[in-house]
């Protein structure tokens, strides 16, 4: 799966590279396993090159899902990544699902 992202990823670059797509024709934007946007992976290169540098109202919509958005090693560390990752996705909120709350919450 790990792999497909990265071609997936790479692909959609080429696409807006050759000017066959334009990001800001796109309404929506759905990155599954969005705790990798972070640094240099290629979730957040695309992102930094294409999203950030439209102005808001004429983004789309970026949607991340995730099914581990914590899990570091101290609770201040874990907030951090998750700051990190938000200013990354272009000052995303966190919603979560009612049926984990309770797991979220430990």
């Amino acid at each position: 799966k790990h792999d497909f992202l990265f071609n997936l990823t790479a692909y959609c670059e080429q696409l807006i590279m050759r000017n066959v797509l334009r990001w800001e024709d796109l309404c929506i934007v759905v990155f599954d396993e969005a705790h990798h946007c972070t640094k240099s992976h290629p979730f957040n290169k695309l992102l930094e090159k294409n999203h950030l540098t439209i102005p808001e109202p004429e983004r789309p919509k970026i949607l991340g899902l995730t099914a581990s958005p914590a899990g570091k090693k101290t609770f201040a560390i874990t907030v951090t990544m998750l700051q990190n990752l938000m200013t990354s996705m272009g000052g995303a909120k966190i919603g979560v699902t009612r049926d984990n709350q309770a797991d979220l919450k430990r």
